[in-house]
């Protein structure tokens, strides 16, 4: 069995591609994207003129968006509670229509160009099975796109042995979402203005506490800068081309 995927419309990393393409099978999922994917921001920490640390992303959806998206709902089961029964856990979770997303060693991802190479670990979504293959089907960027493969469960039991991390579900819910072009305009003005005035971004706690990788809008010092909007696409490009 295979749970239905749509064609996600942003490709630029696994928490939104893998997201989208659970969401967006219906109305209701556009609706909810055409209201949230709009204002941008660009967060860095400023050093000697040049940012050492930096973040970017849509304004108001989190660290990631199953987490502010009322059309699903998640869940996490801690690996150390599963692992013995590991095989048998993911095929019940895939039979109530939950999508799994895993971190896992792409050592032993056939499809990987880790593959019996090198040891690296990925965010990878498990969207079905064959049990009579030995295998489950998995969604993940490889030949250049996103697409759906296939690893054996052995294969899939060496990929946990080394990460051993929690699972995370993602399930549809029976929610409706209508589109608000209010919500919808206030986010374009202030993506077209360069500025947060809906409040989104400081209302939301989407960083990760602790992480050296994401920082803090609510932080005073005055070497974070904050940019908004289409200002902040430039600044990212430049500081992934020249930091």
């Amino acid at each position: 069995m295979k749970l239905p995927l749509a064609t996600p419309l942003v490709t630029s990393a696994p928490k939104h591609t893998d997201f989208l393409s659970i969401l967006l099978s219906d109305e209701d999922g556009y609706n909810w994207l055409y209201c949230h994917y709009i204002n941008f921001f660009f967060e860095g920490l400023l050093e000697k003129g040049v940012h050492s640390k930096f973040s970017g992303g849509f304004l108001d959806l989190g660290v990631h968006p199953k987490n502010t998206c009322c059309l699903t709902r998640n869940s996490v089961i801690r690996f150390y509670e599963v692992e013995n029964t590991l095989i048998e856990c993911l095929i019940n979770k895939l039979q109530e229509e939950q999508y799994i997303i895993v971190r896992i060693d792409q050592y032993y991802v056939p499809a990987s160009w880790h593959y019996n190479k090198n040891h690296e670990q990925h965010t990878t979504m498990i969207c079905g099975y064959d049990s009579q293959r030995s295998c489950f089907y998995i969604y993940d960027f490889y030949n250049e796109k996103y697409q759906v493969s296939e690893i054996s469960y052995s294969n899939l039991m060496k990929a946990f042995e080394l990460s051993k991390e929690d699972i995370t579900l993602i399930k549809r819910n029976d929610r409706r979402y209508k589109f608000s072009l209010k919500r919808a305009l206030t986010l374009l003005k202030d993506y077209y203005e360069g500025t947060d005035q809906s409040g989104y971004h400081f209302n939301m706690e989407y960083t990760i506490q602790g992480s050296p990788n994401y920082l803090f809008s609510t932080m005073e010092e005055s070497n974070y800068e904050i940019i908004y909007g289409y200002q902040s696409t430039a600044k990212i490009v430049h500081d992934v081309c020249y930091v």
